[in-house]
């Protein structure tokens, strides 16, 4: 009966810390005695560190992994009903009563406040039984980097947000410490950095295990806060724009002279090695990770909603659901808007990351009925539950083909164990490649850093690619083909709406891209005009989120953002 009271007891406390806002909750002295009594041995403090990596998977297998990515310039949502998940984010058709930007403020907070409670136990003891100093000073730098994490994306998407760094331990009488106030965005990135830059120091070169933190992405997420912070929203806040951009090179050097990440030679092996479960964090440095025993543990939607459509018949056939097309824009960018298929460029990216077919499983068989004529309506293939390969060809020549699942092991129909990039080491590369360029122009280290991108996929080198679009190597010239080669590379891996704002450029580009959809060939407004929602809608304040009117409502000291009220 102890046990099973101390467990409870546990679980009212994490339940507890993952509030930034809400009822009013009495803490009991003995409470709090069972939880610190909870971090007593290594296993313990592992079993914490396990929660806050289960909430980052809560936050990423849909809501922040392919509802941030649909409606940009990358992907579209593919509903007309304004009730599908994920739509009204996709849209831009939503206000601070949205039920999934309030679980994405509701999960980050979670997130954080497990991070809070852990740190605040590891720091507090003299020692904890079967752990090494070093050991726990590696686990606080992970419970650090992911609350910097949490907070970076918070930041970016609410920018006035509360900033808690210690758990729940007491509550004044006058609620001063559960109902804290929003903080300048300046004031988050700061602690953003503290915490990255604690992490740096603590972290092992190599994670414990796989899908956790290391040295190498406490370094990549600063590089990524202080490029954000360079943007147009903060414009360097309290560090100033140059020195961001100089400390992104820093960071980055930090990773590329560590020697311990590189790109793998073939673009689709960065995925496959995802769908199959092969863990390897050369290029991938860090993912969210939807398995954790030896079981799989089918936690996630990426390859379902975010993959090409597949029928299926029963439960352990794999289903694929596409809620998203892939944009004219992204076709565009590699040079194919109005090629007959996929990969018929010298850019490999385009062949693995555009699907133009439909895979139909019935009768114990696989078929394809034909390629998608309508070039508007491909589906994005990086995640890929189904592959189409070729077995031979018909009398008249003519392609066909059979079908590869990809996926090893048990299959679920709905949900899949595909984890999801946090952190590439291509990204790395372009960060750098922009934060060069930003300081001193178009210098060879910013070119090679694009070209060692660009030429892994197949394509011309960034002197080709202007000279054969006529352009001059310039600053403004090389910012746009980077801008444009993030979009190429990082497509779908929830980079490119951040990205957009941080350029001030969120509103142009889907304004833009409604422009290439109305012009396209294949657009037919009687079926297409759907495609066209959010670049209707897209208005200044989207460059923001709304707080979610509940925490308003509970807590009188966070206010709405202006562009909202």
């Amino acid at each position: 009966m102890k046990k099973q009271l101390k467990y409870y007891i546990s679980l009212f406390v994490i339940v507890v810390a993952g509030l930034t806002s809400c009822e009013f909750l009495e803490l009991d002295p003995t409470n709090e005695f069972e939880r610190d009594d909870y971090y007593k041995d290594r296993n313990q403090a592992e079993m914490a560190l396990a929660g806050v990596y289960s909430q980052l998977a809560e936050l990423y297998k849909e809501h922040m992994s392919i509802w941030l990515s649909a409606g940009t310039d990358e992907f579209l949502h593919n509903k007309l009903a304004s009730s599908t998940r994920g739509s009204e984010i996709s849209k831009f058709n939503y206000n601070a009563f949205n039920t999934d930007i309030k679980r994405i403020w509701t999960m980050s907070y979670t997130l954080i406040s497990r991070t809070n409670d852990l740190i605040y136990n590891l720091e507090g003891r003299d020692t904890i039984a079967y752990m090494t100093f070093e050991q726990r000073q590696a686990m606080i730098g992970e419970a650090l980097t992911l609350r910097a994490f949490s907070y970076l994306n918070l930041v970016r998407m609410f920018e006035y947000v509360p900033v808690r760094t210690l758990p729940f331990v007491d509550i004044a009488e006058d609620n001063g410490d559960l109902h804290l106030k929003s903080q300048e965005p300046q004031v988050v990135y700061n602690q953003i950095i503290a915490d990255l830059s604690a992490a740096t120091g603590m972290l092992p070169d190599e994670p414990y295990a796989f899908g956790r933190v290391s040295k190498s992405v406490a370094h990549g997420l600063l590089a990524r806060a202080y490029l954000h912070l360079a943007g147009t929203r903060v414009n360097g806040g309290d560090v100033g724009v140059e020195e961001c951009y100089s400390q992104v090179v820093k960071h980055c050097n930090a990773i590329i002279e560590s020697g311990r990440h590189s790109l793998l030679d073939d673009y689709s092996e960065v995925f496959l090695n995802q769908i199959q479960e092969i863990q390897d964090n050369r290029e991938i440095m860090w993912e969210v990770v939807f398995k954790y025993t030896t079981e799989r543990d089918l936690g996630g939607f990426i390859g379902n909603y975010n993959g090409p459509k597949v029928g299926g018949e029963v439960n352990d056939d794999p289903e694929g659901n596409p809620l998203v097309y892939i944009t004219a824009t992204l076709n565009q960018l590699y040079g194919a808007e109005f090629e007959e298929t996929p990969g018929s460029n010298p850019d490999e990216r385009h062949g693995w990351n555009s699907i133009p077919y439909n895979i139909n499983f019935k009768d114990g068989a696989y078929s394809f009925p034909g390629d998608i004529s309508n070039k508007l309506r491909w589906y994005g293939g990086k995640w890929r539950r189904v592959q189409r390969v070729v077995s031979g060809t018909n009398a008249s020549g003519d392609d066909v083909y059979t079908a590869r699942v990809l996926e090893n092991g048990a299959i679920n129909k709905w949900r899949t164990s595909i984890n999801y990039p946090l952190l590439r080491y291509a990204d790395v590369l372009l960060m750098k490649a922009e934060a060069v360029n930003q300081l001193y122009g178009p210098t060879l280290d910013a070119i090679d850093n694009v070209n060692a991108v660009r030429l892994r996929a197949g394509a011309a080198t960034v002197q080709e690619l202007l000279d054969s679009e006529g352009l001059a190597l310039t600053q403004e010239e090389l910012l746009e083909v980077i801008k444009d080669e993030r979009s190429r590379e990082l497509c779908f891996e929830g980079l490119r709406r951040f990205d957009l704002v941080r350029w001030g450029t969120l509103v142009e580009a889907m304004k833009e891209q409604n422009s290439l959809i109305i012009n396209h060939p294949d657009y037919d407004p009687a079926k297409d005009e759907f495609l066209t929602y959010p670049g209707n809608a897209v208005e200044e304040r989207h460059n923001v989120f709304p707080i979610p009117n509940d925490e308003i409502t509970l807590n009188k000291n966070v206010q709405q953002h202006p562009l909202w009220k």
